[in-house]
């Protein structure tokens, strides 16, 4: 007989070790090539040099004020483009003649760089922050939207029929079977969206806006100082993977309190 493989106990720890353990071994790496000056100095200082760096900037009021900025424009447009995205996929799921009609636009919308549509959002709104949230808002909207319209055509029919059984009218049949049973491809869309929020400001930052964190980097780029700059990416990589870990753990608190 043939012994079944056991399962780890604590995966979500294994997968925290790994990533940790992972990322011990970049810093390493990292420091040998500086060690071993595979790369100057002026295009990638030491971790040390880096460390020195963010700390230095925990200190300074216009950090805070760049991260707050950041924060704000991810979370706005995230929650403005998950409720927009969710209601529009529901909505092309409901009146399906009207999701092929529009299917073709909206995957183009997915396939193509917003950003240019920025002198539009110019006209419209002015130069300001608000321009690139709502340009991000679309950005994370269009794979909730995905997500949730495909969702919803994934449910079995016997979903259907059991609901129709049971006489649920229209609400209540959307909110206590359908939703529920394309929740976990919802959940995916989302997270896709998160991590898109957070690309999406921190890019458009860098080449357009006035401030926040993505346009420290290019500021300090300009006038070559490396070591902040290299402190105000490591402080946008910790930013991404804050947002993302938030992410999967809203979802993994959904899927428990489904089980």
């Amino acid at each position: 007989m043939t012994r079944r493989a056991r399962a780890p106990r604590h995966p979500q720890l294994l997968g925290i070790a790994g990533t940790v353990g992972m990322l011990g071994l970049l810093v390493l790496a990292w420091q040998a090539g500086s060690a071993l000056h595979w790369w100057g100095p002026g295009l990638l200082p030491t971790p040390a040099e880096v460390a020195g760096a963010v700390r230095e900037l925990l200190r300074t009021p216009d950090f805070w004020s760049s991260l707050t900025d950041t924060l704000l424009a991810v979370v706005v447009s995230f929650t403005t483009g998950s409720v927009l995205g969710i209601a529009t996929g529901t909505l092309l799921w409901r009146f399906p003649l009207l999701g092929r009609v529009l299917e073709p636009y909206v995957v183009s919308f997915y396939a193509v760089p917003l950003i240019v549509l920025y002198p539009v959002m110019l006209v419209v709104i002015g130069i300001n922050v608000w321009s690139l949230v709502v340009l991000n808002t679309v950005v994370v909207a269009i794979p909730v939207l995905l997500n949730t319209w495909v969702g919803l055509q994934a449910v079995p029919p016997v979903y259907h029929r059991l609901a129709r059984s049971l006489r649920c009218g229209a609400v209540r049949r959307f909110r206590q079977v359908l939703l529920p049973a394309a929740l976990p491809q919802i959940l995916a869309g989302l997270r896709i969206g998160a991590s898109l929020a957070v690309v999406g400001i921190t890019s458009m930052e860098f080449l357009l806006a006035p401030a926040g964190l993505g346009f420290q980097v290019r500021y300090l780029y300009e006038y070559f100082e490396h070591a902040q700059m290299w402190a105000y990416v490591v402080v946008i990589f910790v930013v991404a993977g804050g947002f993302m870990a938030a992410a999967s753990a809203a979802e993994s608190a959904v899927q428990k309190a489904r089980e």
